[in-house]
């Protein structure tokens, strides 16, 4: 049993952020290299469906290189739902325009949050 239960849930939206920053990339790179993707959109369901035909493509070339997976996590109906969670702040957090990194996402482009002025 951990010692710090509490932690967990901190741990979850940490790992659950993480994948959705990885999946607002893919789909900026593909944009941005004519591979579709769309870039962002306020419908999550077509940007999941997005980034996993871009994932498996990418997967199976990289298998055929012997490379490691691009996308390798799985997107459960329970991890989509919490997707679901984060990408309804990024909208609210964009039409509201109070987070800068929320503002690139809007005009289709894809910062590190940590160079944003």
């Amino acid at each position: 049993m951990a010692r710090y239960p509490h932690i967990f849930s901190f741990l979850d939206v940490f790992s659950i952020e993480r994948e959705y920053l990885d999946v607002a990339s893919v789909q900026n790179t593909a944009q941005n290299f004519g591979l579709g993707g769309g870039g962002y959109a306020d419908d999550l369901d077509a940007i999941l469906c997005s980034f996993g035909a871009i994932g498996l493509v990418v997967n199976e070339i990289n298998r055929d290189m012997g490379l490691l997976d691009l996308t390798h996590e799985l997107i459960t109906p329970a991890i989509q739902g919490k997707l679901a969670y984060i990408h309804a702040l990024a909208c609210t957090a964009i039409k509201l325009r109070i987070f800068p990194f929320a503002l690139s996402l809007s005009k289709g482009e894809w910062k590190n949050p940590g160079s944003i002025s």
